[in-house]
């Protein structure tokens, strides 16, 4: 048993890349870019991210920088590497979403005659600097958008989503893009721009939301995210710091709690330097939405944002528990909310 902890302790840090290659998953390197591989989706049988085809089409499958996590661009699954063997085996990204007799099955899979190896991770691969668009460009577009009062059909979205736009205008949470713009986002539906920021309050991205239900947000292609995040910086010295996820509720709770400051997180955002948003004195709301994603981007923030801040001031959502782990915490579905 504690050689089995041991291994699963130390399959959190293996490489995901060679944990799918010895499932028997399809890898593909570009360039022999290591940090570039994909791999079909154990969980929802896709083959290729966004429908792409022919010799450069990319796995459904990405892993992140260090080569130790994964997400599915077409279900949204994600995990490490022992949570893949979990998803190959199960269709579970996570063995903690298993019956016990299946975690004795992913075990002896591991332990027994199949086990595969403890691949370790590249060390050598350095981790990138994340590229953002030139702040020129950012502002040339902005300046082609307008007040939100001024486009009728973004105040009704807001409206509609429980959203104050006059708000909105006054404390920048977002701008309107004309329809008549011509760009690609106003073509698409997706209008409300909302501006990406860093912890130092600069605008560095932007991420543009649909009109239409269900339409999912877009930022720049080919740029990231990392470190970014939706928050106000007109806020100032806040006595309640809001985590959730995504510009919608971003704007949706800072509308309900104007005096807090509310930081809206997306995929492979929550870093560090987050704490720097929070005051010592401030209570934490953590409100990530209740499911597995959810829970994980409530582990991100307890374990990298919070990690410093006094624990007694920190609240989850209901349903989420926080349990405490030699690496930190990690955040379980308890209970529906």
């Amino acid at each position: 048993m504690a050689q089995h902890a041991e291994y699963i302790d130390r399959m959190k840090d293996a490489s995901v890349l060679e944990t799918a290659a010895r499932l028997g998953l399809e890898v593909v390197v570009k360039n022999g870019n290591q940090s570039s591989g994909s791999f079909p989706c154990p969980l929802c049988g896709a083959k290729t991210r966004h429908g792409e085809k022919g010799r450069g089409a990319r796995g459904a499958c990405g892993i992140n920088h260090i080569d130790t996590g994964w997400n599915c661009f077409q279900c949204k699954a994600r995990g490490d590497a022992l949570g893949l063997v979990s998803a190959a085996l199960f269709q579970k990204a996570s063995i903690k979403s298993l019956r016990r007799d299946q975690q004795d099955e992913v075990r002896a899979w591991v332990q027994g005659d199949r086990a595969i190896d403890i691949p370790k991770r590249d060390a050598s691969i350095p981790k990138p600097e994340p590229k953002y668009p030139s702040k020129s460009d950012v502002q040339k577009f902005l300046s082609a958008c307008t007040r939100i009062e001024l486009d009728d059909e973004v105040v009704s979205w807001m409206h509609a989503n429980k959203i104050d736009p006059v708000m909105a205008d006054a404390r920048g949470w977002a701008s309107a893009l004309p329809a008549s713009s011509g760009h690609h986002w106003a073509r698409e539906g997706r209008r409300v721009i909302v501006p990406m920021r860093d912890v130092a309050g600069d605008t560095v991205s932007l991420k543009a939301r649909g009109l239409v239900p269900g339409s999912k947000s877009h930022s720049p292609k080919t740029y990231s995210v990392s470190k970014l995040c939706f928050w106000d910086p007109s806020v100032s010295s806040p006595s309640r710091v809001i985590f959730v996820e995504g510009e919608k509720k971003f704007m949706q709770m800072s509308t309900l709690y104007p005096t807090a400051r509310v930081i809206g997180i997306m995929n492979g955002s929550v870093t560090d330097e987050y704490a720097k948003l929070i005051p010592p004195h401030a209570e934490v709301w953590v409100l990530t939405d209740w499911n597995q994603a959810g829970a994980d981007y409530a582990t991100a923030i307890y374990n990298n944002a919070l990690r410093a801040h006094d624990i007694s001031k920190i609240r989850l959502r209901k349903g989420f528990v926080a349990n405490k782990e030699r690496r930190g915490y990690r955040i379980d579905l308890a209970q529906e909310p």
